[in-house]
């Protein structure tokens, strides 16, 4: 057994273990691709997409903690003392999120693009097909693991998983991925019209991406998106140019828009689909009764908001120090439909938020405010902006449809407060935060297994 994957599997052991210990499930099922005989295209594809499912209510969960919108009350006093009075410890379930299970899902579509279900393809239109499907994927395990652990970098992987690659900065990092996005487009452009192998339910529910058409538009906001983390890595020094290029390739993403912008059209995207029955027995990792929003949340939505119908009062409830009395609508457990509900993926709601980002940064603030009026009339039924008095202005619109749309859904609202500068200590210590709140934790830690294999030298490199 390597160094890499031993390192890795230690996280995956950890996570398991320590998250089956707690009264919430954390850890939707792992399936795994069988070994032993040939696979076939389809096998590897779906144990792919099993896989890179497995992270997806702990990267929602973890940072949606740290922006302090989601807190978790519960006899595990992590939870609480891990973000809120101390920085995550890389040795335990916390401090390993979103990476080992990431990883896995990475190295499956190496092996997937060495099998020969893969190289024997002889039609080069269904290679490039499974190819651009296949790297989608990879930008959104790479983005989870960049969006969690930001300045702390990401690593590589490689062909062969025998190989320690180096830890990279998250600028090099995102630039591979902008990389990586290009070749995607380039093989969904010439991919043909259907994806050649079937795709889970939840990759129809809103928008057929069976098909290489949404694929391609997948892949464009993909791109985008990566684009604007360039702009705004640092944020005393963004970068207008990578700015217009998100808006060009957000462009892309929403052609399709029609003229008038529904609900449906904002939810258009790939989504992860759960099945609380046997034999699957995976129902939503969000759902839980010890799962709250916090009440600096609850005090700061616009009582005309639309959004606000999904702020459940609720019996007081502490633990650790800490209490709450609101909860999210779609995380009640009391309510047994919940175990069924799908995590987006990514949806059109986010595109335009990205491209208003964008367009601020180009001073383009009409354009701005039509982008985040799109999300804030459609879903939080309020009134249009018609422009911004200044960038500040557009900025604080921008945080707000972030926060109370993407709520138990995405990392949305923390990397958009991170990139503007705005996770501080005076942001923490506003009223109604967690209390006490003392420590600012902006992002995940490279996990203690990983550090120890590389011999404690976690510095990234460009």
């Amino acid at each position: 057994m390597t160094r890499t994957f031993t390192t890795l599997t230690a996280v995956a052991t950890t996570v398991l273990a320590l998250a089956a210990c707690q009264d919430n499930s954390l850890a939707p099922s792992r399936d795994q691709i069988t070994t032993g005989s040939p696979q076939t295209l389809q096998t590897l594809a779906t144990g792919v997409i099993a896989q890179n499912r497995t992270e997806a209510g702990l990267y929602v969960l973890y940072t949606n903690i740290m922006a302090r919108d989601a807190i978790v009350l519960n006899s595990e006093p992590r939870f609480t003392s891990e973000f809120y009075q101390a920085q995550p410890d890389p040795y335990d379930f916390i401090g390993a999120a979103s990476w080992a299970g990431s990883y896995q899902a990475l190295r499956a579509i190496h092996s997937l693009f060495q099998s020969p279900a893969y190289t024997g393809l002889v039609d080069t239109v269904k290679k490039n097909a499974v190819a651009g499907v296949m790297r989608n994927i990879m930008l959104i395990a790479y983005l989870r693991i960049i969006e969690t652990h930001d300045q702390n970098g990401m690593v590589i992987q490689s062909d062969n998983p025998t190989v320690l690659g180096p830890l990279k900065t998250k600028a090099s990092s995102l630039a591979y991925l902008s990389a990586l996005a290009d070749t995607a487009i380039t093989n969904l452009r010439n991919g043909g019209t259907d994806v050649p192998f079937t795709l889970p339910s939840g990759y129809s529910l809103h928008g057929d991406y069976g098909t290489i058409a949404n694929q391609l538009r997948l892949a464009h906001a993909l791109k985008g998106r990566i684009e604007l983390s360039r702009a705004l890595s640092d944020p005393a020094n963004p970068v207008p140019a990578n700015a217009a290029t998100a808006i060009v390739e957000l462009d892309s993403a929403l052609a399709d828009a029609p003229g008038t912008v529904t609900q449906e059209y904002l939810n258009k995207g790939p989504w992860h689909e759960f099945n609380p029955l046997a034999p699957e027995s995976t129902p939503n990792p969000l759902v839980s009764s010890a799962f709250f929003v916090t009440n600096n949340f609850v005090n700061s939505i616009n009582p005309l908001d639309a959004r606000k119908a999904n702020i459940v009062a609720t019996s007081p409830t502490s633990a650790n120090g800490y209490s709450a009395s609101n909860l999210w609508a779609p995380t009640d457990a009391s309510v047994a439909s919940n175990k069924r509900l799908p995590i987006p993926i990514m949806r059109n709601a986010n595109a335009y938020l990205l491209r208003a980002q964008a367009k601020v940064l180009t001073n383009d603030l009409p354009g701005a405010a039509a982008d985040v009026s799109v999300v804030r009339q459609v879903e939080g039924h309020l009134p249009a902006y018609v422009t911004f008095a200044n960038a500040t202005a557009a900025i604080d619109a921008i945080l707000y449809e972030y926060r109370y749309s993407f709520v138990y859904e995405g990392p949305q609202h923390l990397v958009a407060l991170r990139q503007y500068g705005r996770f501080n200590l005076a942001y923490i210590q506003q009223s109604g935060m967690p209390s006490p709140s003392t420590v600012v934790v902006q992002q995940l830690p490279i996990p203690g297994a990983e550090a120890s294999a590389r011999d404690g030298n976690i510095t990234p490199v460009p």
